[in-house]
């Protein structure tokens, strides 16, 4: 896992293949951020407790064959 600090206006690309999504700190306050996700068409986005309550575990495949110990 990887833990950046960002401020307001700010953003992080993560390179997915030959695709390339976009976060940007849209703004900040004490209990809340909003994030504007730029994804392509063929890319999922959908937040953690909505994929929880689908029964699909969270992390990439690496990730999750580590926590079943494969």
């Amino acid at each position: 896992m990887l833990v950046l600090s960002r401020k307001a206006s700010r953003s992080l690309c993560i390179s997915l293949g030959s695709s390339l999504v976009e976060v940007h700190v849209d703004w900040i306050s004490p209990s809340r951020v909003r994030l504007v996700i730029d994804a392509p068409d063929g890319v999922r986005v959908v937040r953690g407790e909505v994929h929880e309550r689908a029964g699909t575990p969270k992390g990439n495949a690496h990730d999750r064959a580590i926590a079943s110990g494969h």
